[in-house]
């Protein structure tokens, strides 16, 4: 069991390491554009959180959950450059990855391709180090 207040460092380290790198999508409805469409080709089952209004799902839910072959799930969170996880983002993050799910934050295509394809960093780190 952890004090609030070693719960608040924690969450305050992983939002400061979450930094997007030279590669990253300027505008994020680009990125969700380019997700959806290989999403798509791939005939791949998912859900795609609208980021243009307010949400109508729970606090936090990543922008995209997708049902791949294998009974494989990916929780994806879409940022644009110089954009980080929101607190409630953060803590979904870490009750996903402590439940053994597959979670990726991604600042551009290439980084959602190798995060379907297991290209990613482990996920226990938090990406972007």
């Amino acid at each position: 069991m952890i004090t609030v207040q070693q719960f608040n460092e924690m969450q305050r380290r992983a939002l400061s390491k979450v930094r997007p790198d030279s590669a990253a999508v300027s505008k994020e409805k680009q990125l969700h554009d380019e997700i959806e469409a290989t999403l798509k080709f791939k005939r791949w089952y998912y859900v795609h959180s609208r980021f243009d209004c307010a949400t109508t799902t729970r606090l936090g839910v990543p922008d995209f959950v997708i049902a791949a072959p294998g009974g494989i799930t990916y929780w994806i969170e879409c940022k644009a450059k110089g954009r980080k996880l929101t607190p409630d983002q953060n803590i979904t993050r870490h009750i996903l990855l402590a439940l053994g799910h597959k979670f990726a934050v991604v600042f551009n295509h290439q980084e959602f391709l190798d995060a379907i394809c297991d290209k990613a960093e482990p996920s226990h780190k938090p990406h972007h180090d």
